[in-house]
Protein backbone atom coordinates (compact mmCIF):
# COMPACT_ATOMS: atom_id res chain seq x y z
CA UNK A 1 0.00 0.00 0.00
CA UNK A 2 1.54 3.60 -0.88
CA UNK A 3 1.40 6.76 0.92
CA UNK A 4 -0.80 8.07 -1.28
CA UNK A 5 -3.67 5.00 -1.39
CA UNK A 6 -3.10 5.52 2.20
CA UNK A 7 -3.67 8.73 2.66
CA UNK A 8 -6.77 8.79 -0.06
CA UNK A 9 -8.53 6.60 1.79
CA UNK A 10 -7.83 8.30 5.43
CA UNK A 11 -8.23 11.91 4.52
CA UNK A 12 -11.84 11.96 4.47
CA UNK A 13 -12.63 10.11 7.51
CA UNK A 14 -10.22 11.84 9.00
CA UNK A 15 -12.36 15.25 7.45
CA UNK A 16 -15.42 14.21 8.60
CA UNK A 17 -14.34 12.79 12.26
CA UNK A 18 -13.10 16.25 12.59
CA UNK A 19 -16.27 17.83 11.93
CA UNK A 20 -18.11 15.88 14.47
CA UNK A 21 -15.76 16.44 16.87
CA UNK A 22 -15.77 20.06 16.07
CA UNK A 23 -19.56 20.22 16.18
CA UNK A 24 -19.80 18.41 19.46
CA UNK A 25 -17.51 20.53 21.16
CA UNK A 26 -18.40 23.74 20.11
CA UNK A 27 -22.45 22.61 21.18
CA UNK A 28 -21.45 22.10 24.41
CA UNK A 29 -19.24 25.51 24.84
CA UNK A 30 -21.88 27.09 23.18
CA UNK A 31 -19.88 29.00 20.50
CA UNK A 32 -22.33 30.25 17.61
CA UNK A 33 -19.53 31.78 15.08
CA UNK A 34 -19.31 30.62 11.87
CA UNK A 35 -15.19 31.80 11.54
CA UNK A 36 -14.57 30.21 14.99
CA UNK A 37 -16.39 26.74 14.06
CA UNK A 38 -13.87 26.76 10.69
CA UNK A 39 -10.89 27.74 12.27
CA UNK A 40 -11.51 24.73 15.01
CA UNK A 41 -12.72 22.53 12.76
CA UNK A 42 -9.37 23.00 10.64
CA UNK A 43 -7.11 22.79 13.32
CA UNK A 44 -8.59 19.38 14.18
CA UNK A 45 -8.91 18.14 11.00
CA UNK A 46 -4.93 18.94 10.66
CA UNK A 47 -4.57 17.34 14.38
CA UNK A 48 -5.84 13.87 12.99
CA UNK A 49 -4.24 14.11 9.98
CA UNK A 50 -0.70 14.44 11.94
CA UNK A 51 -1.92 11.43 13.90
CA UNK A 52 -2.56 9.78 11.72
CA UNK A 53 0.44 9.75 9.89
CA UNK A 54 2.22 9.15 12.94
CA UNK A 55 0.28 6.02 13.56
CA UNK A 56 0.78 5.01 9.84
CA UNK A 57 4.24 5.23 9.93
CA UNK A 58 4.52 2.74 13.21
CA UNK A 59 2.32 0.78 12.31
CA UNK A 60 2.14 -0.31 8.64
CA UNK A 61 6.29 -0.07 8.24
CA UNK A 62 7.29 -1.04 11.61
CA UNK A 63 5.06 -4.12 12.14
CA UNK A 64 4.68 -5.37 15.66
CA UNK A 65 7.57 -3.19 16.41
CA UNK A 66 6.39 0.08 15.72
CA UNK A 67 2.72 -1.36 17.95
CA UNK A 68 5.36 -1.06 21.16
CA UNK A 69 7.05 1.95 19.93
CA UNK A 70 3.70 3.90 19.20
CA UNK A 71 3.05 2.82 22.92
CA UNK A 72 5.85 4.43 24.31
CA UNK A 73 5.28 7.77 22.04
CA UNK A 74 1.82 7.71 23.28
CA UNK A 75 2.71 7.72 26.63
CA UNK A 76 5.40 10.52 26.05
CA UNK A 77 2.82 12.30 24.73
CA UNK A 78 0.45 12.11 27.40
CA UNK A 79 2.77 13.63 29.58
CA UNK A 80 4.37 15.94 28.12
CA UNK A 81 0.64 16.99 26.83
CA UNK A 82 0.11 19.67 29.84
CA UNK A 83 -3.44 18.53 30.69
CA UNK A 84 -3.25 19.24 34.40
CA UNK A 85 0.27 20.92 34.96
CA UNK A 86 1.88 23.05 33.03
CA UNK A 87 5.42 22.40 31.51
CA UNK A 88 7.42 25.52 33.12
CA UNK A 89 6.61 23.76 36.20
CA UNK A 90 6.77 20.29 35.58
CA UNK A 91 10.71 18.74 35.94
CA UNK A 92 13.05 19.55 33.46
CA UNK A 93 12.97 15.90 31.88
CA UNK A 94 9.47 16.55 30.75
CA UNK A 95 10.35 19.87 29.21
CA UNK A 96 11.02 17.44 25.30
CA UNK A 97 7.07 18.26 25.45
CA UNK A 98 7.84 21.69 23.70
CA UNK A 99 8.36 19.93 20.42
CA UNK A 100 6.20 17.07 20.38
CA UNK A 101 2.67 17.25 18.48
CA UNK A 102 -0.08 17.28 21.34
CA UNK A 103 1.47 20.32 22.97
CA UNK A 104 0.81 22.45 20.30
CA UNK A 105 -2.39 21.02 19.93
CA UNK A 106 -3.68 21.73 23.34
CA UNK A 107 -2.50 24.79 22.75
CA UNK A 108 -4.12 25.57 20.08
CA UNK A 109 -7.36 24.10 21.34
CA UNK A 110 -7.12 26.60 24.23
CA UNK A 111 -6.32 29.76 21.89
CA UNK A 112 -9.70 28.51 20.22
CA UNK A 113 -12.04 27.76 22.47
CA UNK A 114 -10.91 30.22 25.05
CA UNK A 115 -9.22 32.83 23.29
CA UNK A 116 -6.44 32.72 25.13
CA UNK A 117 -3.07 34.04 24.25
CA UNK A 118 -0.58 31.98 22.10
CA UNK A 119 1.19 31.21 19.33
CA UNK A 120 -1.27 29.80 16.99
CA UNK A 121 0.85 30.55 14.11
CA UNK A 122 3.91 28.53 15.66
CA UNK A 123 1.24 26.15 17.08
CA UNK A 124 0.20 24.91 13.25
CA UNK A 125 3.29 25.61 11.86
CA UNK A 126 4.92 22.40 14.18
CA UNK A 127 1.81 20.65 13.45
CA UNK A 128 2.32 21.25 9.55
CA UNK A 129 6.04 20.61 9.53
CA UNK A 130 5.14 17.31 11.91
CA UNK A 131 2.83 16.43 9.10
CA UNK A 132 5.61 16.98 6.21
CA UNK A 133 8.27 15.08 8.24
CA UNK A 134 6.31 12.11 8.85
CA UNK A 135 4.60 12.38 5.14
CA UNK A 136 8.15 12.05 3.68
CA UNK A 137 9.48 9.29 5.89
CA UNK A 138 6.44 6.92 5.21
CA UNK A 139 6.81 7.52 1.30
CA UNK A 140 10.46 7.17 1.61
CA UNK A 141 9.79 3.70 4.12
CA UNK A 142 7.05 2.46 2.24
CA UNK A 143 8.77 2.46 -1.12
CA UNK A 144 11.57 0.84 0.95
CA UNK A 145 9.11 -1.71 1.85
CA UNK A 146 7.28 -2.03 -1.33
CA UNK A 147 10.66 -2.52 -3.17
CA UNK A 148 11.75 -5.65 -0.65
CA UNK A 149 8.84 -7.49 -0.57
CA UNK A 150 7.88 -7.23 -3.79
Amino acid sequence: MAVDDAMKSVSPFAFIISLIYSLIVLWFFGIHSGSLFMRYWMFNWLSIMVFGMIVFLFTINLGVLGNSLLTVFVVLLLASATFQLALELSPTFYRYGYGLPLYHIVNGARHLLFNSYSNFGLNIGVLVAYFAAFWILALVTSADWLRINF
